[in-house]
């Protein structure tokens, strides 16, 4: 993993913040050099400010370890009591099995918090499809932000923390919203990852 490829530079070589900043603006400059537009250029950014913590080994805990199981249950519980209640997303949920969409949900964000559940359900894609045909969009993402950053907040989570759930969440908005092809697609797919690295 992240931690483990980078032990060694942080431990021998003092890799640090502003390593990682030279890189996240040397990877910008690449990519930008190659036509990548600026959205996707901001959205690796988001993904490498994502695992900044792992790669600087800083807190040798996954997300999922520093909230803890019951913590995310409890959070997912509370998270999906404000959406049911709040009328600029509910509509999207009046025909979902909300107990189905709560264990899904603790097992989706155990696993992407790096816990050891395996996530079961669809891809993010399909799982949605329904309700971007009914019109969900990034105003109805944004409020699902806000509505999971006020449940951790209430919970007592630490300012760090939220950061670091809701630029995870955030991550898989383009494809939640079903917009076009994936980032990796978006940049050019193999090759142009290959050339980037290259460049790089």
């Amino acid at each position: 993993g992240m931690r483990k490829a980078h032990q060694k530079l942080v431990d021998e070589q003092g890799l640090n913040d502003s390593h990682m900043d030279a890189v996240v603006e040397l990877l910008g400059k690449t990519l930008k050099e190659m036509g990548v537009d600026d959205v996707e250029i901001d959205e690796v950014a988001q993904i490498a400010e994502s695992v900044r913590g792992d790669v600087l080994c800083k807190d040798t805990r996954s997300l999922y370890e520093k909230l803890g199981q019951a913590n995310i249950h409890k959070a997912v519980d509370k998270f999906y009591d404000k959406v049911v209640e709040d009328e600029r997303v509910c509509d999207f949920f009046k025909h979902t099995n909300m107990i189905r969409q709560r264990r899904m949900q603790k097992e989706f964000l155990s696993h992407a918090f790096g816990g050891p559940t395996e996530y079961s359900g669809h891809g993010m894609r399909r799982a949605h499809r329904n309700a971007v045909d009914e019109g969900l969009n990034d105003s109805h993402f944004d409020v699902i932000m806000e509505l999971l950053g006020e449940t951790l907040k209430e919970l007592e989570v630490p300012e760090n923390l939220i950061s670091e759930a809701a630029a995870i969440a955030n991550s898989v908005r383009e494809d939640v919203l079903c917009k076009g092809p994936n980032l990796y697609q978006r940049i050019g797919g193999d090759l142009a990852v290959e050339t980037a690295v290259d460049k790089f």
